[in-house]
C-alpha cells in the first residue's frame, strides 16, 4: 500500500461526511441533459435559483459559490460534480475554479500568454485558463 498522509485522509473523510450530511443542499432538478434549478444556502435559508439566473459558479474552499445578479449562495457539490450535471449548451468550464453561463458572457478579453477574461453581463470578470480560452472562443462563435 502507498503511505497515507494523515492530514489529507482526515480532510477527505471530512468532505465525505459533509457531502452526506449536506445532501439536502444539493437538490438539483433535471430535465433532459441539464439542471433547470439549484438549491443554494443564502444565510440561514435555502433559495431556489433557476439555471437561467446563474451568472457563474466558483470553487471557494470546500464549497461552491453560485452567483446571480442580485446575490450569491453556497452549494455542496464540487465543480467537477456540478459540471457533470450541467447542460453543456448553457454552461462552460473556463478554469479549474469556475464555470460560467454562456448566455451571460458579453466580452472576451485576451491576455498575454493565451489566458483571458470573460466579462459577464453584470460586469464581473472571470479568468479563463490558457487551455480553455480558444475553446471558449470557438464555442461562442458556433452559437
Amino acid at each position: 500500500m502507498k503511505p497515507v498522509n494523515r492530514a489529507r485522509l482526515d480532510k477527505a473523510l471530512e468532505r465525505v461526511r459533509q457531502a452526506s450530511v449536506g445532501q439536502h443542499e444539493v437538490a438539483l432538478d433535471r430535465v433532459g441533459s441539464g439542471t433547470t434549478r439549484f438549491l443554494a444556502r443564502v444565510g440561514a435559508r435555502f433559495v431556489v435559483v433557476p439555471a437561467a439566473e446563474v451568472l457563474f459558479f466558483t470553487s471557494e474552499g470546500s464549497v461552491t459559490k453560485l452567483q446571480t445578479r442580485e446575490r450569491h449562495g453556497w452549494m455542496q457539490p464540487s465543480l467537477n460534480d456540478l459540471e457533470r450535471r450541467l447542460d453543456p449548451a448553457r454552461f462552460f468550464r473556463v478554469s479549474r475554479a469556475a464555470i460560467v453561463n454562456l448566455d451571460e458572457i458579453r466580452e472576451l478579453v485576451p491576455r498575454t500568454g493565451g489566458f483571458g477574461d470573460a466579462v459577464l453581463s453584470d460586469g464581473s470578470r472571470i479568468g479563463v485558463s490558457r487551455r480553455r480560452f480558444q475553446e471558449l472562443v470557438n464555442r461562442l462563435a458556433r452559437t
